[in-house]
């Protein structure tokens, strides 16, 4: 694949696209349409897959890859050798090649050669193919990945910050607020009908509010920092706390959903074509949906466990990123250029929790 897209820019636009039509323009309230949707995704791998090696799509352009792969370096669990001077000395590299009872790895990856879980799919396949046994599934700590990790590259560090950006958005549209602010902006500018310049101008403010604040604590970090290290190089590096920022909202918002809805679970197992069910009205679907699995106390406690947790871990990696960054004794410096980020910590942690805490209109 040529150098100038080995980035993750083709999967932002394709994330915040797939963001846009499903919130602005309802596909996924079509089935047609969402199938329409998925067979373009599948030609569009297909294409990938003949022209480029490497799974690039998977790597570099697959929204929901990317994703899941930077998800993953918050995972307690990794593929990793036990002991690296195997790997080192290995010459036949069956966890790339693969053995006669065993595929090869799938991602193109050679154990002992990387650190990151970000293109590996968990298949498993090394851990059987590896003639030493020394390939296998390893527990670590969920920062363990992300407050070990250089710099990454511009295109990551926008993924991820958007990537908080746009999972709170969705929670923004689902409170009764945003269909006033809807409507707000639309009179605003005139716009009658379907409201879609208004709702893209949303979720790109709301989407971009959490970067902008970032990009704010960022300065006060570098100013707090004495200038020693570059804005760019701070912007950069501390990108890895929103991962486990927006982890803990997606996790969070999704215990709503699955509290409510998986009621439906075990009417699905009895009867999964739905044979003889006639559908359900808006007012009958919602009244199901108040029907919580769990008492509301357990769901918003739950709820608030993720985003402390979620909190904790932006602050172990901000600490670890800030001693990287700023080597030597520096510690005084070090706490001044943490202020301001524990400060972007806060503000994202309360914004989200006061997401939680508003009624949740469910989408049919």
């Amino acid at each position: 694949m040529p150098r100038y897209l080995q980035n993750v820019w083709i999967a932002l636009l394709m994330f915040m696209g797939l963001a846009w039509l499903e919130l602005g323009m309802g596909v996924t309230g079509s089935p047609v349409i969402t199938a329409a949707l998925a067979v373009f995704m599948l030609v569009l791998s297909v294409v990938f897959l003949l022209v480029f090696e490497r799974k690039a799509f998977c790597r570099y352009a697959c929204p929901v890859g990317r994703t899941l792969g930077f998800y993953s370096r918050l995972s307690p669990i990794a593929v990793r050798p036990q002991l690296q001077s195997t790997c080192d000395s290995c010459k036949t590299m069956e966890c790339y090649h693969g053995s006669q009872l065993i595929e090869p790895c799938p991602s193109k990856l050679v154990v002992g050669r990387f650190s990151e879980n970000t293109n590996c799919l968990s298949c498993g396949n090394c851990v059987l193919s590896c003639p030493s046994k020394n390939v296998s599934w390893q527990l670590r700590t969920m920062d363990n990945e992300a407050k070990k990790a250089g710099t990454p590259g511009w295109d990551a560090a926008w993924f991820m910050l958007l990537l908080l950006g746009i999972t709170s958005f969705h929670g923004v549209t689902m409170i009764p607020q945003w269909g006033e602010w809807l409507q707000q902006t639309a009179a605003a500018i005139g716009e009658t009908g379907q409201y879609y310049f208004s709702f893209v101008a949303g979720m790109l403010a709301s989407s971009a509010l959490p970067v902008l604040v970032y990009g704010i604590a960022i300065a006060a970090a570098n100013v707090g920092g004495q200038g020693l290290t570059s804005y760019r190089k701070l912007f950069g590096g501390f990108a890895f706390t929103a991962l486990p920022l927006a982890f803990a909202y997606h996790l969070a918002h999704n215990m709503d959903h699955l509290l409510r809805e998986g009621g439906d679970v075990l009417r699905l197992l009895i009867n999964p074509f739905g044979i003889g069910i006639k559908p359900l009205t808006s007012v009958e679907r919602h009244d199901l949906m108040m029907q919580v699995v769990a008492p509301e106390s357990v769901v918003f406690t739950l709820q608030a466990g993720f985003m402390v947790l979620g909190f904790w871990l932006a602050v172990q990696i901000a600490r670890y990123q800030a001693r990287r960054l700023m080597p030597g004794d520096g510690i005084a410096i070090r706490l001044k250029m943490m202020l301001p980020l524990l400060a972007f910590f806060a503000a994202i942690t309360a914004g989200n929790l006061w997401l939680l805490a508003q009624d949740m209109e469910m989408r049919f």
